[in-house]
Parts: C-alpha cells; structure tokens; sequence
C-alpha cells in the first residue's frame, strides 16, 4: 500500500486542508491518507489550540465522504507531544510492507532540521513537499539539502495563503468565513462556540466599521506570522495588531484627557493622531500596561528611530497585509520575507517615497525613522 500522513493543528480544518488532501491522493496515487490533528504539536507550545476532540470531531466531519481519508487520534492517545517520527513508526508498525510519504508544507521543510530526529522520519517516509501561492521554496529546498541527502518529492498542487489563523481571526471580528470552510464546520464552530472573542476582540468590533476590521484581521495575521519568523512575542503581537486602529474614528474630542506627547515633534495631523489615540485607548480604558505594546500601537504608522521588533512587526504588517495595493507592496513583501530587518529598511525608504511622490507632508517621525534606518 501507499500511504501519506497528513499532519498538523488543524484548528479549524478548512477548504485548503480539503482541496490538498484530495489533490495528494489523486497525484501520488495513494491508496490511504492518514490525518494526524496533533495532541501537543512542539513547533506550537505555549500557544493555545482548540481541544483535541473537537479538532479531531471536524476533521471527521470535513471527509466523511472520503474514502481514502482516516481520521487518527493516535497522538492524542499516545498523549505528550505530538513527534512525527513516532506517530510513522506507529504506523509503519500497523501498516507493514507499506510505502510511507509524510506531506510538509515549505515553512516546515524550512525548519524541518530541527525536528525531533528528522533522520529517522527520512528513513521511513519521503517527504512531498506543498506550496502556497508567493512562497518561495528555494530557501526552504536549499537548507534542506544542507543537511539531508534523500530526494524529497514535489506536489503540483499551488494552495492559496489561507492558513487556521485567519480564520480563527476573522471569526472574532465577527467577518464573513463562508468562503473559507464547509458549511458543516461552520455549523460545528457556532453550536460548540469555538473562537470566542476575548474583551479586546469585544471593544474593537465596537468601535470599527466592517472594512477596517477585515483590515485589523489581516494585520494580525501578518503580525502572527513575522512575529513567528523574528521570534517576537506572538500574543503581544496579536494584541498590539488587534488594537493599532481602535482609535481610527475618534478624535481628541472624545478623550478629554488625553494629552499630546510632549516628545511629538510637531502639529499631529488627523492620519496620525489615531495612533496617538489608540494607545491612549489601550492605555487608559482597556488597562495595558506593556508599554512595547503601547509603542508598536503608538508608532504604528509614522514609525521612529530606535523601534523594537515588536513595534517594526505591526508597522510592517500595517503595509503589507494582504488586501494592501500601492506600488513596490510586492516588493516590499519579499524583501520582508527573505530577510526581516532589511526588509524593514527597505520598506520605510519605499515609504518616504512613495509619500514624496503625494501631495501628503511626511511626519518628521517617519522622516527620522528612515534616516535611522538607512
């Protein structure tokens, strides 16, 4: 037999997990698939996941059509983090004089050698690896070859970025995911009440209109995501995107006692008082005291010289979310992505001049922050 395991959080599974499965069983020609949700997965310790029966009980929902898919809760039962290179070997133990191929995405082939005993997982499965559409696997392929020599497969299948996160985002905020997921995990998420919003979640999708929260949405899922790749704190992350624009629509009207920062250069114009506003807000009425996250909310949009990684990943993310459009975004994308903190030089120079090149005045904070930068 030819067997693929297909592992992961899978909190939610959605269509792109569904639309991968089938497109790897049809093109590897694979008579099972083997769907692992994982008990304690090591790359997300510390994060919180969904309880694994629930994860477990819509995966089983997501293929029950499926003849080739087997849903496991192997990992679960065997309890403790969830390894890769255990799970194969239950299975090659279930499954004797089986043919083993184990799917992995480029961001973990990326990290795939400092997996748990990476040589052991190469000795009983190959590797087929899949892409999303924009990532670029030549990194991931050349660091893999610096350490390993077996040949890894490749899926023709191309997947969208979808990714749990945003979905598990745009649930918050209380936007549409309809696109994103079949009716009956959306069925399930609602009756089980999964995804809840916290507080902070609460008084954003109060104070934004429709549009600015897919906005915020999609900051935080960028923020997640280079907060990961930086090694940044990914729950500050989180909250400090979350709360970049709560003060989108106010003024200082609505705040009596705010005050403007005496280090502010400047008269603050309407586009950046907000950032102002906003960690007054946080500060003030929402009762965060973390003052790198009053400084990523606070500098979001002009920037300044001597910022944290923490405030670089909002103001980057800010620029490069998914639905932003303006000349050099793509560029700017994958000068992020290769390397961050060039990248992040990259971005405030293209910045400044994108801004130049508009009747709109450059902030002398953004004016600093590119000098510093560069």
């Amino acid at each position: 037999m030819k067997i693929g395991i297909f592992g992961g959080s899978f909190d939610p599974v959605h269509n792109e997990h569904i639309k991968l499965a089938e497109n790897i069983i049809n093109e590897f020609s694979l008579d099972k698939l083997i769907i692992c949700p994982a008990f304690i997965p090591p790359h997300k310790i510390g994060q919180t996941l969904s309880d694994f029966d629930d994860r477990y009980n819509m995966l089983k929902l997501a293929f029950k059509d499926c003849d080739k898919v087997e849903i496991s809760d192997f990992e679960k039962v065997s309890k403790g983090t969830s390894y890769t290179y255990l799970t194969i070997e239950h299975f090659k133990n279930v499954y004797k004089d089986s043919e083993f191929y184990f799917l992995v995405g480029t961001d973990m082939l990326l990290d795939f050698p400092t997996w748990k005993n990476p040589d052991k997982i190469l000795h009983s499965a190959s590797l087929i690896v899949t892409s999303r559409a924009g990532e670029d696997q030549k990194k991931a392929i050349e660091n893999y070859y610096d350490h390993f020599s077996k040949k890894i497969l490749f899926s023709s299948y191309n997947g969208t970025n979808l990714s749990s996160t945003k979905i598990k985002t745009y649930i918050k905020l209380s936007i549409d995911t309809t696109e994103f997921l079949p009716s009956q995990i959306l069925e399930y998420i609602e009756k089980k009440a999964l995804y809840k919003s916290n507080n902070y979640y609460i008084h954003v999708k109060n104070e934004l209109p429709q549009k600015r929260l897919r906005h915020t949405a999609n900051v935080i899922v960028c923020a997640i995501k280079l907060a990961k790749m930086i090694g940044v704190d990914i729950k500050k992350a989180e909250l400090a995107s979350l709360l970049h624009d709560a003060a989108k629509y106010k003024s200082t009207k609505d705040f009596p006692n705010f005050k403007i920062p005496s280090f502010i250069p400047k008269e603050i114009t309407d586009k950046v008082m907000h950032q102002f506003l906003g960690a007054y807000v946080a500060e003030e009425i929402l009762n965060i005291k973390d003052e790198d996250i009053l400084n990523a909310i606070r500098f979001h949009t002009t920037g300044r010289a001597h910022m944290s990684d923490l405030e670089k990943v909002v103001f980057i993310a800010d620029l490069i979310e998914e639905d932003r459009n303006y000349p050099h975004v793509d560029e700017i994308r994958q000068n992020v992505f290769k390397n961050f903190h060039e990248g992040f030089s990259f971005a405030v120079t293209k910045l400044v001049e994108f801004l130049g090149n508009t009747s709109e005045e450059i902030y002398p904070l953004t004016i600093e922050c590119q000098k510093y930068y560069n």
